[in-house]
């Protein structure tokens, strides 16, 4: 399981590359990403600009700048990242991973 920094009220990026059997997949296509930290829904179509997955998406990375949500807390979460695309309309669960809020 990975693990991914956010710093709480910074500008800081956590990139996640998304695989699947090892080769990174092309998201430039997905139209919503979510990310659950506790009880916070992290939610592209809520938090506009948190998530980035045209920049280097084509290559599979998905960049989240959560810092600013204004309600985020800080703590250690097991966060399941959530990708939605034409194909996958009612979402695909990425994975879990660690994600510590600082």
């Amino acid at each position: 399981m990975i693990t991914i920094k956010i710093y709480k009220d910074r500008d800081n990026i956590a990139s996640v590359e998304l695989l699947s059997n090892g080769a990174a997949q092309d998201i430039t296509n997905l139209t919503r990403a979510t990310i659950t930290l506790g009880d916070l829904l992290v939610d592209s179509s809520i938090h506009t600009g948190v998530f980035d997955w045209t920049t280097s998406g084509a290559a599979g990375q998905l960049d989240i700048a959560a810092g600013h949500v204004s309600t985020l807390e800080k703590g250690a979460f097991t966060s399941v990242l959530t990708v939605f695309d034409a194909t996958y309309p009612n979402g695909l669960v990425w994975g879990e991973m660690v994600t510590l809020v600082e």
